[in-house]
């Protein structure tokens, strides 16, 4: 059984080799949105680059970014629509999550709803800029 909110064995399902008609297993969707950004990074490395895509392709690039295997993806919070994530891609190849799900920018409180959060060393940064 699983705990959280993605409990569900349809849930866990898709984090296999099986998916709904028509539709990708979230093994692959992990997989094929992690190479993607690895070779969109090791094309731009040492400059900063603005990749833009839905929740669910974000939230396997920060899964994989945090070390994580796909099955751990239910740890990853989501964010709301134009939540901001930053990971840094170093040349050894590993990857270092900066933030994740940054919603400061909206001009409600997301956070209530959402799960997403902020990591506390880029809260202390945003005090000092702010």
């Amino acid at each position: 059984r699983a705990a959280g909110r993605h409990g569900s064995s349809t849930y866990l399902g898709l984090l296999g080799l099986s998916a709904p008609e028509g539709g990708e297993p979230m093994r692959n969707v992990y997989v094929r949105v992690w190479n993607a950004a690895k070779r969109i990074a090791a094309a731009e490395m040492g400059k900063t680059v603005c990749v833009v895509s839905h929740g669910c392709a974000i939230r396997n690039i920060l899964c994989a970014a945090l070390g994580k295997p796909v099955e751990a993806l239910g740890e990853v919070g989501w964010g709301v629509n134009t939540a901001i994530s930053v990971v840094d891609f170093l040349p050894d190849g590993s990857s270092k999550v900066i933030a994740m799900n940054e919603c400061g920018h909206v001009p409600v409180n997301p956070d209530a709803f959402t799960g997403a959060y902020r990591i506390p060393e880029r809260d202390d940064a945003r005090k000092e800029v702010d």
